[in-house]
């Protein structure tokens, strides 16, 4: 239900896009049918998890035929049994969690920006429209991302190496974007250094 939801919203989006801006409808479309597989790649990893799970625990042919399917399509399994969020990277969740840990063990963040750290232009969604706007890309994510869990990582990125503090970044960036809660920014945080869009420095 809601994967269904979410796309006949984002199918609402592309459509609007292509009435009011039709030089977009093509990026647009585009958009759609990517995270349409986004989704779909998510739902499978989740589903052939559940499969060898139950045909773990149950071994009736209706699981193990399941399981099996799946591992013959080479779909592995997922740790992250989350729902799929389709303006996520797609980052191991031990990863984000990791990074996390290494944050809340600093005394100072001393945040930099990463190594390999690129921005460049693609399509994404701003109001009722598909626009193109900044992403930020890195080795590890290479078709770039803007937001997680509602925090723009372009903000985020320019805050986070000027407070050493995190709540005093969480507050900086609440002033110059729509506010969000301390644990969606500190989600969004640990994504950024789990995907390489920021570094840790000395200090």
């Amino acid at each position: 239900v809601k994967k269904a939801l979410s796309s006949g919203w984002l199918a609402a989006i592309v459509a609007h896009t292509a009435l009011v801006d039709p030089v977009m409808t093509s990026d647009a479309l585009d958009f759609f049918n990517e995270r349409e597989r986004e989704v779909y790649r998510s739902y499978r990893r989740i589903s052939a998890t559940y499969f060898a799970e139950a045909a773990a625990h149950h071994g009736t042919p209706y699981w193990t035929a399941r399981a099996d399917a799946a591992a013959m399509a080479g779909v592995a399994p997922t740790a992250d049994l989350s729902d799929p969020d389709l303006f996520r990277p797609d980052v191991p969740e031990t990863h984000v969690r990791a990074a996390f840990e290494e944050i809340t063990a600093r005394e100072h963040l001393a945040a930099t920006p990463g190594a390999s750290m690129r921005s460049f232009e693609r399509a994404g969604i701003e109001g009722y429209r598909i626009v193109r706007q900044t992403h930020l890309g890195s080795r590890s994510c290479p078709s770039g991302i803007r937001h997680v869990r509602g925090v723009d990582l372009v903000r985020l990125v320019e805050v986070a190496p000027r407070f050493p503090v995190v709540p005093d970044g969480w507050t900086a960036y609440n002033s110059a974007a729509p506010p969000v809660s301390l644990p969606d920014y500190l989600t969004a945080l640990a994504t950024a250094f789990a995907v390489g869009l920021l570094e840790h420095g000395s200090g």
